[in-house]
């Protein structure tokens, strides 16, 4: 960690969507899912998102895991909807890049749900009809 930043606003904004967890609970009317499993069974991410105009117009997701996942999960997807589908995309396949190779159980969580958010784009962008399952191998 960085000794000249302040990470007691960050850790508030956690700690409240941890709690109050935004977009919980499952769309029945989308136009992309995904649900990105963990290997060891453990964890899962099901995500649906109704998209028009490269922007995320409504989302919801179902996590079993770590509650750090579900604020990750929540924070992600509420900042989301103050910027474009693709520079999201592209932020997270950025943040999948610095953590590919930690081994902690924090960055895997975060692999879990990033995976998810990509794949759920990627079958939007595709025009999938199907659900798009991925599991995560480390």
């Amino acid at each position: 960690m960085r000794d000249d930043f302040d990470y007691t606003g960050l850790i508030s904004q956690l700690e409240d969507h941890m709690k109050n967890p935004r977009f919980y609970g499952l769309l029945d009317n989308y136009n992309a899912k995904a649900t990105c499993l963990h290997p060891d069974g453990k964890g899962k991410v099901v995500l649906t998102m109704q998209i028009e105009d490269d922007k995320t117009v409504r989302c919801g997701f179902e996590i079993k895991g770590c509650p750090s996942l579900l604020a990750q999960a929540s924070l992600y997807l509420d900042s989301a909807f103050n910027a474009t589908l693709s520079e999201t995309y592209i932020l997270a396949g950025n943040i999948l890049k610095q953590i590919k190779d930690d081994d902690s159980k924090e960055s895997r969580c975060s692999m879990l749900f990033l995976t998810a958010y990509k794949e759920c784009v990627e079958a939007y962008y595709e025009k999938e009809k199907e659900e798009r399952i991925t599991t995560l191998t480390f």
